[in-house]
């Protein structure tokens, strides 16, 4: 992932945790956003975005197909 695209995800969820707290979305790790994120959370839970949920829902397979197909359906073992 190129640093550029970092620093946008970056700001994307600093923005985005802004929102959620209500004070000014800027996008930027300001005072006030440092202030927020020290404070104890209580038992709640952390946010993720739709993008994140949407990549947990699709994921990638580890392993590709090679096109053989075992028929042998009964095993034994010796």
């Amino acid at each position: 992932m190129s640093t550029m695209r970092s620093a946008q995800i970056l700001a994307s969820a600093l923005a985005e945790m802004q929102r959620f707290y209500g004070i000014p979305v800027t996008g930027v790790l300001d005072e006030e956003t440092k202030a927020w994120m020290k404070r104890p959370r209580c038992g709640v839970p952390d946010q993720f975005g739709v993008r994140v949920k949407a990549n947990l829902r699709r994921r990638r397979r580890r392993y590709a197909l090679t096109g053989r197909k075992w028929n042998n359906h009964h095993l034994t073992f010796r």
